[in-house]
């Protein structure tokens, strides 16, 4: 911040810069104090030599009749000695409380003194003025831009004024402004990357309390299942949790061995093979033994040159 005074040609710089911004005191002739302008009250000194001078903090009660308003500038100019007009330039006050004044008077006595006041608004950046009421809110400063006149009730002190409003309104759709965040809650999902993408950017709103909104249009494209029918794609249970180690056989594209998948009772993926069993069936024949899938024979054989003996039961004989 820089803090300056007209000095008639230039601005003599009256305070060391702290902030970018730059504030400028009246000079008197023009009110150069932008209406926009905002910066804090502690920020501006007490000036001694000229410049800016801190009077009070003015409530609602100061200024509630006009011979109140008369008397709180019959106090600045009795604070720098009456007929020292040039003085009370630069005086301000900081607004404590939302105030308005009311309508200008004419003229208007400091109580018995003698002494009449009347007061305008000036225009920050403009020639010529407005008149009251004037509306403050707290934070504001009440800046006297200038004083004229001869005191008289005919020709009143007439006091102008610039209003700095030091503080900020709600934001609107074509003004600068403050807002208050949806929630305290810190977030900590990081924000998803920058992108130009086209219709990914929706305007921030408020929600009728000050609060920041985004609406956003999502359009819900995820499917929900139901059970899978023979007509409807849906959900099924395994048969059993357990993994399968052995190796499935390779696709084939044999005939008659292909079969559908169903559900059982429990919407459990089954699978009904029609197996036909097509093993043979053998029985022991006459002289020989079946013990599991072995065959044995029963009869002894006999081998030998000589007529048989007949007195070996069922042998069987081989000549040679």
């Amino acid at each position: 911040m820089i803090i300056k005074k007209w000095n008639g040609s230039s601005f003599d710089e009256l305070y060391p810069k702290t902030k970018a911004s730059e504030i400028f005191a009246a000079d008197g002739t023009t009110g150069v104090f932008d209406a926009n302008l905002k910066i804090k009250v502690e920020h501006l000194p007490d000036l001694a030599f000229g410049g800016l001078k801190y009077f009070y903090t003015l409530q609602a009660s100061d200024v509630d009749t006009q011979e109140k308003i008369a008397v709180l500038f019959d106090n600045i100019h009795q604070s720098v000695g009456i007929g020292n007009l040039g003085a009370i330039k630069g005086f301000y006050f900081v607004i404590g409380e939302s105030i308005t004044f009311t309508a200008e008077p004419f003229s208007q006595e400091a109580g018995t003194t003698g002494r009449y006041y009347s007061w305008q608004q000036q225009n920050p950046n403009e020639e010529g003025a407005t008149t009251t009421p004037l509306t403050f809110e707290a934070g504001d400063w009440l800046i006297v831009t200038n004083v004229s006149g001869a005191g008289d009730q005919f020709i009143p002190y007439l006091f102008s004024l610039s209003v700095v409003n030091n503080t900020y309104q709600s934001a609107t759709s074509s003004a600068l402004g403050i807002v208050k965040l949806f929630s305290d809650t810190a977030q900590s999902v990081a924000a998803n990357t920058v992108t130009s993408t086209a219709n990914r950017t929706y305007g921030i709103q408020n929600d009728g309390s000050g609060k920041l909104v985004v609406n956003v249009p999502w359009v819900d494209t995820n499917t929900t299942y139901s059970a899978a029918t023979s007509t409807v794609a849906g959900l099924i249970e395994l048969f059993s949790d357990t993994q399968q180690i052995v190796a499935a056989n390779a696709v084939t594209s044999t005939t008659g061995r292909t079969y559908g998948i169903q559900v059982n009772s429990n919407g459990q993926a089954v699978v009904n093979i029609p197996w036909t069993d097509t093993n043979t069936t053998y029985a022991a024949g006459e002289g020989i033994t079946l013990t599991g899938t072995t065959f044995r024979e029963t009869f002894p054989v006999y081998v030998q040159a000589t007529a048989p003996t007949t007195t070996i039961t069922n042998a069987l004989w081989f000549d040679i």
